[in-house]
């Protein structure tokens, strides 16, 4: 049974392994465009096994000691050491706000009735004057960011116009950045974030633990004359299934109360669309 698992686990180790350059291949793509070399991204990837190793690999709940990293990793203990002071005092990298706070500001105008006018349409809003304006949706849904810096967001990614009677009308439920600039990239990062956790999870759950949601649907035959219509189709349906569940999620927020309570998890659903030419490679 011991020469059986530990074949088992060798089989496992030698796929990931084979599986690296197909799953690096669109990030390192991401990297180079932003101008990130090998050794710049070697250095972040020799901390983050540090980080991981400590994090997530101790046993009986703690955190993994200097030592046992050193295995793990294959890091010196010296360097592991370094690479621990050096994070605790740059502490962590978080994603910015802004895109977190925008999509929520954005959902909030969509689905709360305060929001909404008789035809369950966002209202048009003053940014100060009668309630409801932009401000009290910016104090319900945006977060701690200024009002300016807001609505500069979303109007760079074409979500919000404002009239010429000095109101500011919605365009679009989501926030989606556009082009390559830095809330786009941290969007793009939160997505890879979410899709890799999920497929971690489902990896490694005990036989009797539900799984995570985790499915796609492709098709390598496809006529080429088919993906405008196919593209259409996912946005009109996959936009009105993400709209349905944005509304059942806003249904069951926590209460300010339950907030101080801590009480409240993070629930969602990603989607995404799929193509690829015949004659691309890993991609």
């Amino acid at each position: 049974m011991g020469r059986l698992t530990t074949l088992m686990t060798l089989d496992i180790y030698r796929s990931v392994l084979r599986a690296c350059p197909v799953l690096m291949r669109p990030i390192i793509r991401i990297l180079l465009k932003a101008g990130v070399n090998y050794k710049q991204f070697a250095k972040i990837t020799r901390e983050v096994y540090v980080e991981v190793a400590t994090d997530d690999f101790g046993i009986s709940g703690r955190k993994t000691n200097t030592s046992r990293v050193a295995i793990l990793t294959g890091i010196s203990r010296s360097e592991v050491t370094k690479i621990k002071k050096r994070s605790e005092e740059e502490g962590d990298i978080e994603i910015p706000q802004t895109v977190n706070n925008a999509g929520r500001l954005l959902s909030g105008w969509y689905v709360d009735p305060t929001y909404q006018n008789e035809n369950g349409e966002p209202k048009t809003l003053l940014i100060d004057g009668p309630e409801p304006n932009f401000s009290t949706l910016m104090n319900k849904y945006g977060g701690d960011i200024p009002i300016t810096a807001m609505l500069k967001e979303l109007k760079l990614v074409k979500a919000v116009e404002k009239n010429p009677d000095g109101t500011i009308q919605a365009l679009k439920r989501y926030f989606v950045p556009e082009g390559f600039d830095e809330n786009r990239i941290f969007s793009i990062i939160d997505d890879l974030v979410d899709l890799s956790n999920t497929a971690y999870q489902n990896l490694v759950r005990d036989k009797d633990e539900e799984s995570y949601f985790e499915r796609k649907v492709t098709n390598d035959y496809v006529s080429e004359s088919a993906y405008t219509e196919f593209q259409k189709m996912v946005k009109e349906k996959g936009m009105k299934l993400l709209e349905e569940f944005d509304d059942w999620l806003a249904r069951n927020e926590v209460s300010q109360v339950e907030l101080e309570q801590s009480k409240q998890i993070r629930l969602g659903l990603g989607m995404y669309f799929i193509h690829s030419r015949s004659d691309d490679q890993n991609t």
